[in-house]
């Protein structure tokens, strides 16, 4: 069964899978334990629908995603791992053609799950949604896998009547210096609680990576946004909906001005102007966009100056619970997309979970988020919109 052609957007993320793979979205799903493996691999099976046992057909114009018999692969990590960085079974390939879900069950107190995806198939929301479902499963709930489709991005977008993004120069500055041929690494924290997390964060990484007065360059913060809303026949889709919203930030910008602009920005549509943008590229072979692309990305490390300073995708707060105990969530976007840092967000009724990823020096991100950790937790107090 076919589920929808592959979109320009999805094409350039299975490029960026070969600039840097696995191009995968990772999901960790914590909470105090026991892991039952037999009952986990049973919840996981029935909550796979459509949209996680996707495989990819066809070239160029006429590729397309259509959905497999197979099973959504399960693997079991004896090796002990903390959750809170890289670790070598996450470094495998997602292959699209063969493969491209994948969750490991790691015991261990805390237990841990983590759902990984290709980013091509599907986006925060959509694996999100896969997490929800296996979860409901674990209890015993009755699941309805949601479809895959058939809506692309590109499709969703063009019925909203925007205009295609226009081309964004290379003048932003790194959050922290961003030496070309780094290995993608990344760096989990723990942060209170709180109301506005997503403009208390970004007026946070602004003031963290707070540009010298010689740098003359712009901190441009992407901040993805989930194309669903828009379309509410789109609700339950899997698909990868989402667009980037570009926001220019000045270094003492204030948690109220991010959120003007994050509501303004969502009023104009203005992410669903990034996959139209994609669309030019659909028919190209995915080895020619890798390869603009790695030449490209190697150019703006070299230079210090990229399109994005640094990407803030929020996941939004959950209430999650594994066999009665409340679970922790955390996210991360591994890979190369040319930008120095991705940062996803995640809240729960306890406090955010963030994880900080890209081609930096290990020291430098723990340095970043040491900054950011400080300029956020002194502003906790309310604040009023302007």
């Amino acid at each position: 069964m076919i589920a929808r052609r592959l979109s320009g957007l999805e094409r350039v993320w299975l490029a960026a899978d070969r600039i840097s793979s696995p191009f995968a979205i990772h999901q960790i799903v914590e909470w105090p334990g026991p892991l039952d493996v037999d009952r986990w691999r049973d919840a996981i099976q029935r909550a796979a629908g459509p949209g996680m046992r996707l495989r990819l057909r066809g070239i160029l114009g006429g590729a397309r995603w259509v959905v497999s018999d197979a099973p959504v692969p399960v693997d079991v990590i004896e090796t002990p791992w903390d959750g809170a960085g890289p670790t070598p079974w996450l470094e495998r390939p997602l292959p699209p053609k063969t493969g491209p879900v994948r969750v490991r069950l790691v015991p261990g107190d805390p237990a841990r799950v983590v759902f990984s995806a290709h980013h091509a198939v599907t986006d925060g929301r959509g694996l999100w949604r896969f997490v929800t479902d296996a979860a409901r499963a674990l209890a015993g709930e009755t699941i309805e896998p949601p479809p895959a489709g058939p809506l692309t991005d590109a499709e969703l977008a063009r019925g909203l009547g925007v205009e295609p993004l226009e081309p964004i120069p290379s003048d932003a500055v790194p959050p922290c210096p961003a030496p070309p041929g780094h290995p993608p690494t990344w760096r989990r924290r723990r942060l209170p609680a709180g109301p506005e997390v997503l403009p208390r964060l970004a007026a946070a990484f602004a003031a963290a990576a707070r540009p010298p007065p010689e740098a003359q360059g712009v901190l441009r913060f992407g901040v993805p946004v989930d194309l669903r809303r828009y379309a509410p026949e789109a609700r339950d889709s899997t698909a990868n909906l989402s667009g980037i919203a570009h926001l220019e930030v000045p270094p003492d910008v204030t948690p109220a001005a991010v959120r003007a602009l994050l509501d303004r920005a969502v009023a104009d549509k203005m992410a669903a102007r990034h996959p139209l943008a994609a669309e030019a590229i659909r028919k190209l072979p995915v080895w020619l966009i890798a390869a603009v692309g790695h030449g490209a990305n190697t150019r703006e490390a070299r230079a210090q100056r990229f399109g994005t300073t640094l990407a803030l995708s929020y996941l939004g707060r959950h209430t999650l619970a594994i066999d009665g105990h409340p679970a922790r969530v955390a996210f991360t976007l591994a890979g190369s997309i040319g930008l120095p840092l991705f940062v996803g967000i995640t809240t729960d009724a306890a406090g955010v979970e963030i994880v900080a990823s890209g081609a930096l020096a290990p020291d430098a991100i723990d340095g970043l988020l040491d900054r950011v950790t400080e300029h956020y937790t002194g502003s906790m107090a309310p604040y009023s919109m302007p």
